[in-house]
């Protein structure tokens, strides 16, 4: 087990070398550039980071990104958010990964069935980032998936209504 401050040994596909990276300003109105790795540290160091499911391990690895384009912006030393685009796939169906729920090894998802009820319904995931998974089978473009609240669980046939606080999501009907 890692502690904060301690590291470990990282391996990265040899071709993460002038692999194509994502750099992302921190900070307000952030700006997103795009640019190429020119190197990275073979050790990555373990941090705790706070976020909405509570403290996560998280490890950071130092790089160096090459910008493609001057940002006129950007001064050197600055601290951004890089993301190495290992892999990449176009017109596929993403969900937000609190849309996706976990139980032992079967990830899955609930959907609003024709009957306006919660129906619980496995997933095959793919590609995935901090944000969002690819969904590559048991789930059809179109259909409603429910954004299951922590404080309130859905069971199978719970009445689900749209939520009128948010543009994207479903509740559990009182």
């Amino acid at each position: 087990m890692l502690k904060a401050g301690h590291s470990m040994g990282c391996k990265f596909p040899d071709k993460s070398i002038n692999q194509v990276a994502r750099i992302r300003m921190i900070g307000p109105n952030p700006k997103t550039f795009l640019g190429r790795v020119s190197r990275l540290s073979p050790q990555a160091s373990s941090q705790k980071s706070e976020n909405s499911f509570g403290s996560q391990p998280q490890a950071k690895v130092n790089a160096s990104v090459t910008l493609d384009h001057s940002s006129h912006v950007l001064i050197p030393g600055s601290q951004v958010s890089v993301e190495i685009v290992l892999e990449q796939r176009r017109n596929v169906l993403t969900l937000p990964l609190e849309a996706i729920q976990q139980l032992e090894s079967t990830p899955f998802v609930w959907i609003k069935n024709a009957a306006g009820h919660a129906e619980k319904r496995p997933v095959k995931l793919g590609l995935q980032n901090l944000t969002t998974a690819e969904v590559v089978a048991g789930l059809q473009a179109g259909e409603t998936v429910a954004l299951p609240s922590p404080t309130q669980p859905l069971t199978p046939g719970t009445t689900l209504q749209e939520d009128t606080n948010s543009t994207n999501s479903l509740s559990a009907a009182p």
